[in-house]
């Protein structure tokens, strides 16, 4: 309040106007030093700060790429790996439509024949000689079936056994 009530007292002489303009220039001359001064050293603060916030960003990126990288690997090998089960289940899917290509084309001529051998066995117009040599080309055709059915297996890794033994029984 005494800093104030002085001001007010002292402004109103002449002798305070001139004081003041005086007081006022100096402060003026040394504010525009200090900013004069301050201005270089606040912008090579802010450099220095940008410089290091570009360096802190630049280590980011780095490790942001690794990671990407990383990622891109095991996205690379899953896709690898799907692939080849993609490969193994189309052609695991094609086995079986080989067999039934196979088994339409090739088995058809077998099974006609055993089927038409035991036909003629069973009518009761043959002869008994004619009736044995039917039961000997019934079984050289089904050993002909066998003989397929075991190149079948080969080709299928043994998953079809009982076929072999299905044709047997029907020829005797």
């Amino acid at each position: 309040m005494k800093k104030l009530w002085y001001k007010i007292s002292y402004l109103g002489t002449p002798a305070a106007v001139d004081s003041q303009e005086l007081q006022s220039a100096v402060l003026t001359n040394c504010i525009s030093l200090i900013g004069a001064l301050l201005m270089p050293m606040l912008g090579i603060l802010y450099r220095l700060d940008l410089n290091f916030l570009n360096t802190e960003l630049d280590k980011q990126k780095s490790e942001s790429n690794k990671a990407n990288e990383l990622r891109n690997d095991k996205i690379k090998d899953a896709m690898a790996k799907l692939l080849h089960s993609n490969n193994k289940l189309i052609k695991h899917n094609n086995e079986p439509e080989q067999f039934s290509y196979s088994v339409s084309h090739n088995l058809r001529e077998l099974v006609a024949r055993l089927l038409g051998l035991i036909a003629v066995a069973c009518t009761a117009a043959t002869a008994a000689l004619e009736k044995f040599g039917i039961k000997v080309l019934t079984f050289k055709s089904s050993y002909e079936a066998k003989l397929w059915l075991a190149q079948e297996r080969i080709f299928l890794n043994g998953t079809n056994q009982t076929m072999g033994q299905g044709v047997l029984s029907l020829a005797q």
